[in-house]
């Protein structure tokens, strides 16, 4: 196993992950997608799956915590809506403010990450967290990089 440290703990604290394993090949399910299997070793009892449909779309962004569209909907309970609200969410292709405040370095910005970002080709967007954008994506997410990230430095 392989020893690592993270970021948050105490320095003396040393946490181990397992060696990555191999996957499996990439097996073509319908044109522009895939299926890829993969497993993680954790303790001799314990194996978690983690496996994957790799896509091709021509214009679908998949961001995981990074940035997520938020919007009230009916799948949410009352609860929830005012829960989101308080926490600072519900905003459509935001940056997830406690996701933003853990990966932002010390005295440094985001912003660069984020405009190589929103330079790739897209139109949709679907996040780990909220819902899917379906329209017009690509300048929501820029709106939203000038709104919560300001002016990059030398622009």
């Amino acid at each position: 196993m392989q020893a690592d440290r993270l970021g948050d703990g105490p320095k003396h604290m040393t946490y181990r992950f397992p060696a990555a394993q191999p996957h499996g090949p990439l097996l073509p399910i319908i044109e522009d997608a895939w299926y890829v299997t993969g497993s993680v070793q954790f303790k001799p009892l314990l194996r978690l799956l983690r496996n994957m449909v790799v896509l091709r779309h021509g214009g679908l962004l998949i961001t995981c915590d990074a940035i997520q569209h938020w919007a009230p909907s009916g799948l949410m309970s009352p609860l929830a809506k005012v829960a989101t609200r308080l926490i600072g969410f519900q905003k459509p292709a935001q940056i997830g403010p406690p996701w933003r405040k853990k990966r932002t370095p010390p005295g440094g910005t985001l912003r660069g990450d984020f405009d190589r970002l929103a330079a790739l080709p897209f139109r949709c967007l679907i996040g780990g967290h909220g819902g899917l954008l379906e329209v017009d994506a690509q300048a929501q997410v820029r709106a939203t990089i000038a709104r919560e990230l300001g002016r990059s430095v030398g622009r």
